[in-house]
């Protein structure tokens, strides 16, 4: 359970107390709340920093085969937990460290105590999930807005007896969120495409990060965060894996630049894409932070697979 202070000069006094982090530029006035709430930091670490992490990105050139003749496809390199592919050896130092910060309880409570009241506002769109009393639990469908008919229709009952949720966002400091830290890249670009179109993220997680480490080398056009709502009249479907454009208002591009880091809450319509990138034999490197609330499986945030895919540092 995280340690949940509502202050907005924790953010800033955070580097004052440990590692540096992506977070500690900024304070919550840096928000913007529609339609969802989230954050565009620019050079988000110091130069220094950023430059020594850049210098030691893992060449495509260690990865099998396999996945460097796939085109424009996502691979998770390292990661603080779950799957991966890569050894640990063959990272440096400094993106052990880096990643580990980034998944650790302090960088989670750094994001929610950037976020603050906007979790609590936007309390009816996160993943929710009853605990107890059982016959709620049987009634309440928490893929479906407002629990689904059954739990709305026995609303007038609700109230009988004390509901038990794995998460009060309205009380923020009850969340239980575990952090996670993976270096990814996207293969190179042999047919122009959209290594992934609009989407939104698991339902299981609460809020998502994407650092850009764009490679010196990288002439590509595109690749690009696209940010959306959806069109007025249009219908809402939560958490939905695939959403066609014509759907869609484009809010905010974020071009894909170096040092750039993008956080937001993981709302049911927390809906982002990523643009068709050009032709490149340079992979595009990102790090993804992501919270995850504790009803997420535990090949996602649990240990290491053994074998193939065991480039993850234990929790």
């Amino acid at each position: 359970m995280i340690n949940y202070v509502h202050d907005d000069s924790l953010v800033a006094a955070k580097s004052e107390v440990g590692p540096s982090t992506l977070l500690d530029r900024i304070d919550a006035s840096a928000i913007k709340a529609s339609p969802f709430p989230y954050v565009v930091i620019e050079d988000a670490l110091a130069v220094d920093e950023y430059r020594e992490l850049e210098a030691a990105l893992p060449p495509i050139e260690v990865l099998p085969k396999k996945f460097r003749e796939c085109n424009n496809r996502r691979v998770d390199l390292i990661s603080s937990s779950g799957r991966a592919e890569l050894p640990i050896e063959q990272i440096t130092e400094r993106w052990s460290r880096f990643l580990q910060d980034h998944a650790s309880e302090r960088f989670v409570d750094q994001v929610v105590s950037l976020f603050g009241g906007h979790i609590a506002a936007s309390s009816s769109r996160f993943y929710q999930e009853i605990l107890g009393p059982s016959w709620k639990r049987a009634l309440y469908d928490p893929k479906k807005r407002g629990g689904g008919k059954k739990f709305r229709w026995m609303q007038p009952w609700i109230s009988l007896s004390k509901t038990n949720w794995l998460n009060d966002f309205a009380n923020p400091q009850s969340l239980q969120v575990t952090g996670r830290a993976t270096l990814a890249l996207n293969t190179p670009v042999i047919q122009q495409t959209s290594v992934r179109g609009p989407h939104v993220d698991s339902r299981h997680k609460c809020y998502v990060g994407l650092f850009y480490l764009r490679h010196p080398d990288d002439q590509s056009t595109g690749g690009d965060l696209e940010l959306f709502r959806w069109k007025s009249g249009k219908p809402r479907t939560r958490w939905a894996s695939k959403i066609s454009d014509n759907e869609l208002e484009l809010i905010e591009t974020v071009p894909y630049r170096p040092n750039t880091y993008v956080l937001f809450l993981n709302t049911d319509d927390a809906i982002h894409g990523v643009t068709i990138r050009s032709k490149s034999e340079v992979p595009r490197y990102l790090c993804v932070t992501s919270g995850w609330f504790s009803s997420a499986p535990e090949r996602i945030v649990g240990p290491s697979f053994t074998g193939q895919g065991n480039g993850v540092y234990e929790k």
